[in-house]
């Protein structure tokens, strides 16, 4: 399963969203069934594979928090960062990564990962 790649961004202060269909292998949308999690977090490097916990993490998201299942059986979801947890992160790369866990049961699969851009906001006092 993959749903994006590449390089995501965002200004400082700034909200910002993007809207995400998950599809299997076939191509066909997959249920995100109630018990399932998805995951997103920025990092200012990759963990070491001793680190097992987001406390590091300039951002992380869970559904529920930062991530709106919107269509379950259509594999709707969108991933959305607040304007106050990009204002309090300093202007720079890091890298990104979603996960999702069809089930409490079930192993992890790493949907994308990536650059993410934090670009400085120039207009001020709006």
């Amino acid at each position: 399963m993959s749903v994006f790649s590449g390089t995501l961004s965002a200004y400082r202060g700034e909200l910002k969203s993007w809207s995400v269909t998950l599809t299997n292998p076939n191509g066909l949308a997959e249920n995100l069934v109630t018990g399932s999690n998805l995951r997103f977090t920025v990092r200012s490097q990759a963990p070491a594979s001793t680190i097992t916990a987001d406390a590091d993490a300039i951002f992380s998201l869970t559904t529920g928090n930062g991530i709106t299942v919107t269509t379950a059986t259509s594999g709707m979801f969108k991933i959305q960062i607040g304007s106050a947890q990009t204002f309090t992160a300093s202007v720079g790369d890091y890298y990104y990564g979603l996960e999702y866990t069809p089930s409490a049961s079930a192993n992890a699969s790493v949907l994308a990962q990536g650059t993410f851009m934090l670009y400085a906001d120039i207009v001020r006092g709006i």
